[in-house]
């Protein structure tokens, strides 16, 4: 921006020389002709004066000129700076978005990053919560399995203590009718009958008894 201002101060300055100079040549003439004036103007002079006008209408119009392109060139140049000022600040406001999308941006995979951070405490804890579940239904399972054979197997002893009761009233009762034979008439018979369907009623449910808590053990 510099070089259009100087080269029209330049310009302007050489300009106005060539003005001086012509407005110097000017006076030389009229003080020329203010002598002669007794004797008229000759043919040079009116010639001369008339070049030195063109001249300093020229002059004047080459000043004029050079300062409406002065003018111009102020008005590009204001024209210039405030594109420029704009422009700096269309790259300062840019700038500080970039700055407020890379804090935003920042911000986001923070919160992304947290949001998966809790996501797999909370998978972990509902594996962990599954598997402590499972395992409370293997023992449940182990627990209903170990009571079926607790409750059989006191079904099994039941009938055990069944049986041996069974077998024990069939000892007392054998024994009963043992103690008949001591008793006997001339041939040989006891005396008191023998009491034979109570026995066979014995040993029939005692072998019974005995069959179904093997069966159960088994």
């Amino acid at each position: 921006m510099l070089k259009p201002r100087l080269w029209l101060a330049q310009n302007m300055a050489a300009r106005q020389t060539r003005f001086g100079m012509a407005l110097v040549s000017a006076l030389v003439l009229a003080s020329c002709a203010g002598t002669q004036s007794d004797v008229g103007p000759s043919a040079s002079q009116t010639q001369a004066a008339e070049t030195m006008q063109a001249q300093v209408e020229q002059a004047e119009a080459e000043r004029m000129a050079a300062e409406e392109a002065r003018q111009q060139a102020e008005r590009r140049e204001r024209v210039l700076q405030a594109e420029v000022d704009r422009l700096a600040r269309e790259e300062a406001a840019a700038e500080a978005a970039r700055e407020q999308a890379e804090r935003e941006a920042a911000q986001a995979r923070r919160e992304a990053e947290e949001r998966r951070r809790r996501q797999q405490a909370r998978a972990e804890q509902e594996a962990r919560i599954a598997a402590q579940e499972e395992r409370i239904n293997e023992l449940e399972t182990q627990i209903a399995s170990y009571d079926a054979m607790i409750a059989e197997q006191e079904e099994t002893n039941a009938r055990l203590r069944d049986a041996v009761m069974a077998a024990e009233d069939l000892l007392r009762a054998l024994n009963v009718e043992q103690e008949k034979y001591d008793n006997v008439d001339t041939s040989g018979e006891p005396i008191a009958p023998l009491n034979k369907a109570r026995l066979s009623e014995l040993e029939s449910r005692t072998n019974q008894l005995i069959n179904a808590a093997q069966s159960r053990s088994q």
